[in-house]
């Protein structure tokens, strides 16, 4: 009969060291756990900055884009008129070559 309570008693024993083992574990796990979700979120945040970061800069650039545009669309426009300004004050040099020959020099 003594034999059963001993065999009781270390069965009892062991099971209430396997549960504390199991139960430390798990504590481990769940505090690695809420570790890794704590620095997934930091990261996360960190990107949703970065990305929001990028976005405003895209959009800088777009609208920079389209006033460059414009600017490069009077550019033309003012090198057209430059161009025909030229060409008018030329012609008008050569007409006044060719009546050069026919005025007197001082």
């Amino acid at each position: 009969m003594l034999a059963v309570w001993i065999s009781l008693g270390v069965s009892v024993a062991l099971m209430t060291v396997t549960g504390l083992r199991t139960f430390r574990q798990g504590r481990r796990a769940f505090k690695d756990a809420t570790r890794f979700t704590n620095g997934l979120e930091t990261r996360l945040t960190a990107v949703n900055r970065s990305t929001l970061q990028l976005e405003r800069s895209a959009a800088k650039i777009e609208g920079s884009s389209a006033r460059l545009q414009t600017s490069l669309a009077r550019l033309d426009v003012s090198r057209r008129r430059l161009k025909v300004l030229t060409d008018a004050l030329a012609e008008s040099r050569s007409a006044l070559d060719r009546l050069g020959a026919f005025l007197p020099r001082s």
